[in-house]
């Protein structure tokens, strides 16, 4: 998962943090959005019941697409185009937060008007 994450939705640098975020949480959702979504899902699911595959899944999937999304997040504040905020874990826990929320509870869709909310909130 983390091999074909890292392919499928690369770090982009279009020249805009904006859209950059837009690229990267849209990709990221549209693969969400398959079959993809519905094995990292259940691979959310068995984590809640093992601790050891906790770490694992955090280690090795978690951790790398929060790392990608705080470098994008860093650009973004470098070039004022994101206020500068003191903790940017917190700030990618509040984007993953919502579309994992979303990917779990299958309560609204990953869509793009979804993106384009998470986005301007970022860049606001």
């Amino acid at each position: 998962m983390r091999e074909r994450c890292q392919l499928e939705i690369p770090v982009p640098e279009l020249g805009s943090v904006k859209q950059d975020l837009l690229e990267y949480i849209g990709n990221t959702c549209r693969l969400l959005n398959g079959s993809t979504g519905k094995i990292i899902a259940a691979l959310i699911a068995e984590a809640q019941f093992d601790d050891e595959f906790s770490l694992l899944l955090d280690k090795e999937f978690i951790s790398t697409r929060r790392e990608a999304l705080i470098s994008i997040l860093k650009r973004g504040i470098e070039q004022g185009e994101i206020n500068d905020c003191k903790n940017l874990n917190v700030l990618s826990d509040f984007c993953y937060g919502a579309i994992w929320y979303r990917l779990l509870n299958r309560h609204a869709p990953l869509d793009d008007e979804f993106v384009q909310h998470i986005v301007e909130i970022l860049v606001s």
